[in-house]
């Protein structure tokens, strides 16, 4: 999951799905993040790549002053996961 805190409470999950493609290639996506999609010719790569994508999404609907979709419930806990703080400024 990645988390988005802006300083208030523990922040807010996304789920990042993660899959190697036929060219050996990792692309990860945060599903409920429309557009955030990145990849690396690691999963490591992929995990950094993803984390940069979404932290300038995010931060781009807070500068626009537009919706952040919700997070993903806690019921997801058993899936691969991420964390990521965003700090305002």
């Amino acid at each position: 999951m990645l988390g988005n805190n802006r300083g208030k409470g523990p922040g807010m999950k996304y789920r990042v799905l993660i899959e190697q493609d036929e060219d050996s290639v990792y692309v990860a996506e945060a599903p409920t993040l429309p557009g955030c999609t990145s990849q690396g010719e690691t999963r490591e790569a992929a995990v950094e790549n993803i984390k940069e994508t979404t932290t300038v999404y995010l931060k781009s609907l807070e500068a626009h002053d537009a919706p952040v979709p919700p997070p993903n419930s806690a019921g997801t806990s058993r899936l691969p996961s991420l964390a990521l703080r965003l700090r305002s400024g």
